[in-house]
């Protein structure tokens, strides 16, 4: 026998948290309770994978206001690296963003520019220094670059159609409608 301790506030139906490499081979197990009774679950050994992969940029994409940059991650990013104005270049004379944002999902960057994004431009966006959420923090590949094409503003028309009478919300019910 192995001896096993009570994790202080371990009471709900799943468990999660961060690990370190410290953790890799721990044993655990569950007791579960109810009045009157309890059961002891089998052994179970923590295997902890260690991230060792750097974070890639996967997209870029301009705003259509003409005035930001939004760049997405595959992968959780650090809050400090990825809102570090340095750490990004703009090319076609946009230069270094004013404001970087990092949003709620943790893998998105919007960058706020001083010059506004010409329309129907292709544009690239540098990065450096960024870092994902690892225990060891795993930098970008140096000089990583993205490119988007600017929103082209044209004239054009707008279909707005209505239809009234349909039963429920299905989308088999707009299509299966003799009008449609």
């Amino acid at each position: 026998g192995a001896t096993f301790f009570n994790l202080a506030g371990a009471t709900a139906a799943t468990l999660s948290g961060l690990v370190d490499a410290s953790l890799n081979g721990a044993k655990f197990r569950c007791v579960i309770s109810v009045i009157g009774g309890s059961v002891i679950s089998s052994v179970t050994t923590l295997q902890v994978l260690v991230d060792d992969v750097p974070p890639h940029a996967v997209s870029a994409r301009g705003s259509e206001f003409f005035d930001s940059i939004t760049i997405k991650y595959d992968e959780l990013v650090d809050e400090t690296s990825s809102t570090d104005e340095f750490n990004y270049a703009v090319d076609g004379g946009i230069g270094t963003p004013t404001d970087i944002t990092l949003l709620a999902d943790g893998m998105t960057a919007v960058l706020k520019l001083a010059a506004p994004l010409a329309e129907g431009q292709t544009y690239t966006v540098t990065i450096n220094g960024v870092k994902d959420r690892a225990a060891r923090a795993n930098e970008i590949e140096a000089n990583t670059q993205v490119s988007f094409r600017s929103f082209v503003v044209s004239c054009g028309t707008l279909n707005f159609s209505i239809w009234r009478g349909i039963g429920g919300t299905a989308v088999s019910g707009l299509t299966g409608d003799p009008r449609f």
